[in-house]
């Protein structure tokens, strides 16, 4: 019956049904998620992150009940970023929201500025808060804080950015783990745990690096391709492969982190 039920039901309501049943797992805390004042009415009682991994886990969420194999190109079969003027300015839009203070400079009070800005965005509680807040500073000092060499520094001026992201796209072995980091950048904005991005949950990300929450709406529905409400993994990750990999300036991917800078 219950099944019977389910194919009944709106395709929407099937995927957050799943997501959910997916997600609630035996032995694992509860956490509640409050959202935007706007939505103070409404409130979801889910698995907010594994604490053990220190983010929710990867949830292969389809159309539907039927598992179909993702579709778009695989990191390693793009061509070498050549380092245009366009796909430079695409970078520098990115160091401009990640650098929330607006020093310049990539530091980890970025990062933490930016966890506490997503929180407010979204009245996250105390421990949610701190979860989040671990995850960015993690995500700092694993991936951002290291210079070309491994060498752990303190900071990073938008020029040293923009030539790491070069050098690092342009990497085989980093190509080969790409899909893996944008699995987990995923997981870094699916706040909620049920492996979809809402509308609300993608404009607490621009708000928290200082991207006007107001763009949200535009990017949003690019990336949500299907047009059904929500961003799963595989759009998300089919969009920020197009972000960082590609040159062309009228990719419809381009202002996935905001407009772009003017130079």
């Amino acid at each position: 019956m219950y099944c019977i039920a389910m194919l009944n039901m709106p395709r929407l309501i099937q995927r957050r049904l799943i997501g959910l049943a997916t997600i609630v797992q035996p032995n694992r805390k509860l956490g509640r998620l409050i959202l935007p004042a706007q939505n103070l009415s409404k409130k979801i009682t889910v698995s907010v992150f594994d604490k053990q991994r220190g983010m929710a886990p990867v949830i292969h969420l389809k159309q539907g009940l039927v598992k179909q194999p993702w579709h778009f190109r695989k990191p390693d079969e793009y061509p070498q970023i050549t380092g245009s003027d366009h796909w430079r300015r695409k970078m520098r839009t990115l160091f401009r929201a990640f650098d929330v203070n607006g020093d310049g400079y990539l530091t980890e009070e970025d990062f933490e500025m930016s966890a506490r800005r997503c929180s407010e965005y979204m009245n996250l509680n105390e421990e949610n808060t701190k979860i989040l807040l671990d995850q960015r500073l993690t995500y700092w000092r694993d991936s951002m804080s290291k210079d070309s060499t491994g060498r752990n520094i303190g900071k990073i001026s938008e020029d040293q950015f923009v030539e790491k992201q070069l050098v690092t796209m342009n990497d085989n072995n980093f190509r080969e783990s790409f899909f893996d980091i944008l699995c987990s950048r995923f997981k870094m904005m699916d706040l909620d745990g049920d492996g979809l991005i809402s509308p609300d949950e993608h404009a607490a990300i621009f708000y928290g690096f200082n991207i006007p929450p107001e763009h949200s709406k535009k990017i949003f529905d690019i990336i949500d391709s299907n047009s059904d409400g929500f961003i799963t993994q595989e759009e998300f990750i089919c969009a920020l492969i197009e972000f960082y990999l590609t040159e062309n300036p009228d990719n419809k991917y381009n202002e996935c982190n905001g407009p772009l800078v003017d130079n």
